[in-house]
């Protein structure tokens, strides 16, 4: 099970990445990924102690990784639909 996991996110990180390449031409914010992966892997494990502490339970650690995925999942469809919008209106750019 945690293989499949690892391999969706690997794909899915390619497609984000290609996806903010295309966006960005100047490569400004494809060179901020690995510094907010890094600050996401410092604060990850800091979060989940403090929700196990507050005996909040594995689920509670849980319901928040699967947040902050859809809310990252929202912030990339909003981007490619706004990218599409641009492109059909071009008096919006």
């Amino acid at each position: 099970m945690y293989r499949n996991g690892f391999l969706t996110t690997v794909v899915l990180c390619c497609c984000c990445l290609g996806m903010l390449g295309n966006i960005d031409h100047s490569g400004r914010y494809v060179a901020m990924v690995p510094a907010f992966q890094g600050t996401a892997n410092a604060l990850g494990p800091v979060i989940s102690g403090l929700l196990l502490a507050n005996e909040g339970g594995y689920q509670q650690v849980l319901m928040t990784g699967a947040f902050c995925m859809l809310v990252a999942l929202a912030i990339y469809v909003f981007l490619g639909t706004a990218r599409r919008f641009a492109k059909r209106f071009p008096v919006f750019q």
